[in-house]
């Protein structure tokens, strides 16, 4: 699924993420605090490897602040 299907289906676009992606930006996708993004959104989609520096990067305080019919997809 693109962001484009995404899009098309009314949703949002969210991201967090450190360093600034105008191309992103560009598009439409808003970048939002982490809080704001585990709070908000109906499916997060984690896209990185896992190294010591993502280890834990998503922890239990972060887990009780998303929606109950939220999905977590680690890829």
């Amino acid at each position: 699924m693109t962001k484009d299907d995404i899009t098309a289906l009314a949703a949002p676009v969210l991201r967090h993420r450190v360093l600034v992606n105008y191309r992103a930006e560009a598009e439409g996708v808003r970048a939002v605090s982490k809080a704001e993004l585990m709070s908000t959104s109906d499916v997060i989609s984690i896209h990185m490897p896992l190294s010591a520096r993502s280890h834990h990067i998503v922890d239990a305080a972060d887990l009780a602040q998303m929606k109950p019919e939220a999905f977590l997809v680690n890829t």
